[in-house]
């Protein structure tokens, strides 16, 4: 399971007259621990004449990481007991045509298939060699050869398994390199490995009751290259004796995966793909809706798998006050300044790419042109406003800063503006429903200030007064704000205000402190950052202050321990004061980014310890030293440069922002800066 280990931003050291960070390099350090990830089988596929066809694919895909899919379950009429036996599939199975549609439609989802045709266990030369020239075209498509599934040792039809095996074998796996397959029932195991030539590169059993198979996994763990275990993704044949854990959950599928893959699964073989037989004995959800849409078991599978759900997209702008700009889709396009005291709506969910379902946005907000210091909240509509802000401004001066948004049931978030001021809002990904991830409305934790007027969410560590020069203050985190005991790491904003001397805040789940910051800051300052910060075992965390200040911190969501989320100890990726990045082979430019000042092309996935097929990474972003006002904007590489930026920045100023960056081609992220500057970059966490 995933133990994180220690955080943070490198962007370190202390701000003052020549503003510098810290050029020192951390020790090398072992990163958090990746979540075992493993490849998933659907049963079933889609079936070609649905007209949602490829989005369920796609779908399964996308949103459950579906790797093989097997051939559509078409409806055996509806009545038990269903006209199928292994030696006579009856219904079960289509023909050659039917599966040939499948197999081009997973193709363009990305997922192979397991194809069942009868003619390559033909005992006539000429229907095997019909079959292979048939598949000839889509061999790469095709997963395995499917033998049918639960034969029975104790019954004649063993033989017929047993003849068929080593027919496929010795003639069409030879010609096609594709291995034959079928599932077992628990009790077949050693006759497989006994009689099936092979079966040990991929053993593959379903149980369905009890330990869902744990303890045949451990007990076959050492005998088998490739273990397959079910996972039960809708209620297997519910029936009045059946027991109630038949009816699965999202937990129930997350949970059962994680148990499954802790005791030796190297695979999975999930009921519940496409939809399956529409009859009052399977339910009728499963990993995609009949409109071709994920369901949230799609993402408890993925992330049962080990693969974090969260949905990099963009960054693509949403929202634009000012006008001869444009967003995304010209919608909340010029909408003029927003007045004090005002409230936005702004529709997220729906938009470039986000889910309408969506249940988190990460954003980038920045203000600019504002008349008056002030802040702006970001809320889902249907909460009322709550205590908290997210980013904190001063008059005329541009300001961006990532927040990780939860959305209300129609995918909005609502922005309270303090003082007037124009604003731009990107996104940058989104989680899907069914993550672990749990979202919350914004609540205050920790509140130095002794003003009598201001408050946290439950009255503790209230006005606790000025945080000293080289303090560090203990925070209890779990159990207040809607964060429960056992969460692992949370998503904060960090406020530090009243400033007398320049320096940082340094967010760490106590115990060794870390050579990094989040938050740097200079006299007369207020500025705020959002940190996914790991917690300590009791729930607690620790900030360093380097200097006098005051100090905010609110709450904004949290990943419990079965989470895919990977926090690390941080790891310098750049910092060009030192070293330019290293050039990354094969790397082709948009177009739109071949330009007299092109982009930083730094390689992050298979680095550092982030795993080579990550899905995206959190990163600080710092620039030190800038030659002119400027933003920089941060992109998958192979993409073309999006109207977005992640953070803006003055002459001289230093100043770093939370990125949550999708990794392009070659696994690298590129960085593009509007007007000179140097760059330090640093990878706190992974969405693997």
């Amino acid at each position: 399971m995933k133990r994180t280990l220690v955080l943070a931003a490198l962007f370190s050291a202390a701000l003052g007259a020549g503003v510098q960070i810290s050029g020192a390099q951390p020790a090398a350090a072992a990163p958090g621990v990746v979540p075992k990830q493993v490849e998933a089988w659907a049963f079933c596929g889609v079936r070609p004449s649905d007209p949602n066809a490829q989005a369920t694919a796609n779908a399964m895909a996308d949103f459950g990481g579906i790797d093989v899919t097997f051939g559509p379950c078409n409806d055996p009429n509806g009545v038990p007991p269903y006209p199928y036996t292994v030696t006579n599939p009856g219904l079960r199975y289509v023909d050659p045509a039917t599966y040939m549609q499948v197999v081009q439609i997973n193709a363009n989802a990305g997922m192979k298939t397991v194809v069942y045709d009868n003619r390559i266990w033909s005992t006539v030369q000429a229907d095997r060699n019909a079959a292979v020239a048939f598949w000839a075209p889509v061999l790469e498509h095709i997963e395995a050869w499917d033998m049918g599934d639960e034969w029975n040792p104790g019954a004649p039809e063993w033989a017929v398994l047993n003849t068929r095996w080593d027919t496929v074998l010795a003639d069409v796996t030879v010609r096609t390199r594709i291995q034959p397959y079928t599932n077992h029932d628990r009790f077949s195991l050693d006759e497989s490995l006994r009689d099936l030539p092979g079966s040990a590169n991929l053993l593959s059993f379903t149980q369905y009751e009890g330990d869902l198979g744990a303890s045949v996994a451990r007990q076959f763990d050492s005998q088998t290259s490739t273990m397959m275990c079910g996972i039960n993704a809708y209620a297997h044949f519910l029936h009045p004796n059946r027991p109630p854990d038949f009816q699965p959950t999202v937990d129930k599928i997350r949970n059962g995966m994680q148990s499954l893959i802790a005791a030796g699964c190297d695979s999975f073989l999930v009921f519940g793909g496409a939809r399956v037989y529409d009859t009052p004995n399977f339910d009728p959800v499963s990993l995609a809706d009949l409109t071709g849409q994920p369901t949230d078991w799609a993402t408890a599978l993925l992330e049962g798998a080990g693969f974090s759900s969260y949905k990099p997209v963009g960054p693509s702008r949403l929202l634009e006050t000012r006008g001869a700009l444009t967003t995304v889709d010209n919608l909340f396009n010029g909408i003029g300044p927003r007045p004090a005291e005002s409230v936005t709506q702004l529709q997220v969910g729906g938009r470039a790419g986000v889910r309408s379902d969506a249940t988190t946005a990460i954003l980038n907000v920045t203000v600019t042109g504002a008349a008056a210091a002030g802040y702006i909240t970001v809320f889902p509509c249907a909460a009322t406003r709550p205590n908290a802000a997210q980013v904190n401004y001063a008059a005329g001066v541009d300001v961006a800063t990532a927040v990780v948004a939860k959305l209300d049931s129609s995918g909005r978030v609502c922005i309270y503006t303090f003082s007037q001021t124009d604003m731009a809002i990107d996104i940058n990904g989104y989680i899907p429903k069914g993550s672990t991830y749990s979202p919350l409305t914004p609540a205050r934790l920790l509140e130095t200030r002794t003003d009598a007027s201001l408050t946290t969410v439950d009255g503790q560590y209230l006005a606790v007064g000025f945080r000293g020069a080289g303090s560090t203050t203990e925070l209890q985190v779990t159990g207040r704000g809607g964060v429960p005991n056992g969460a692992t790491d949370v998503v904060l904003n960090v406020t530090a205000t009243n400033v007398r001397v320049d320096g940082f805040v340094t967010v760490f789940p106590c115990g060794e402190r870390p050579t990094a910051s989040h938050v740097n800051f200079t006299v007369g300052s207020t500025v705020t950052n959002a940190v996914t910060a790991p917690l300590r075992n009791d729930g607690r965390l620790c900030i360093y202050t380097l200097t006098d200040i005051d100090l905010i911190i609110d709450v904004n969501g949290y990943y419990p321990a079965n989470s895919a989320f990977v926090s690390l100890v941080p790891a310098r990726a750049l910092d060009t004061r030192v070293t330019p990045a290293l050039p990354v082979e094969g790397i082709e430019l948009a177009p739109a980014t071949r330009e007299d000042n092109p982009p930083i092309v730094l390689q992050v996935a298979g680095a550092r310890g982030v795993p080579a097929n990550a899905n995206a990474v959190i990163l600080n972003v710092t620039v030190v030293d800038p030659k002119k006002a400027g933003f920089i904007t941060v992109f998958p590489c192979g993409d073309t440069r999006p109207n977005a930026s992640n953070l803006n920045f003055r002459v001289g100023q230093t100043v770093a922002n939370m990125v949550v960056a999708e990794i392009g081609q070659r696994g690298s992220i590129c960085i593009h800066r509007s007007a000179e500057t140097q760059v330090v970059v640093d990878i706190t966490n992974i969405h693997p």
